[in-house]
């Protein structure tokens, strides 16, 4: 398992679920948040499993938060900095550690 930092052990899910990781999405700016959630999470899809996708803005997103569960799920999701997403916009992606007390 990767650090703390990127990844979080959660002992009371079951052992499928036990890594939980989380991105930091920026690149979006100026986008329906219905629009981009759907085009982070297939963009995303090949990473591992996705359990939330949370975005900067009430209508217009300028980031998106994405979580994932599954052991190298934010490794993979990592690479994928610079990538274009579906609709010609390009993604920076960048680990957002979990802090202790969370």
């Amino acid at each position: 398992m990767s650090s703390s930092l990127e990844k979080k052990r959660n002992t009371s899910l079951p052992d499928d679920l036990l890594d939980i990781g989380r991105i930091i999405v920026t690149g979006c700016d100026g986008r329906d948040s219905e629009d981009v959630e759907s085009a982070l999470r297939e963009h995303f899809a090949s990473c591992g499993k996705i359990t939330d996708v949370y975005s900067g803005g009430a209508r217009i997103v300028s980031f998106a938060i994405i979580y994932f569960v599954g052991e190298g799920a934010v490794d993979k999701a990592l690479k994928l900095d610079g990538s274009e997403v579906a609709g010609g916009w390009k993604v920076r992606v960048k680990p957002c550690p979990f802090r202790d007390n969370e």
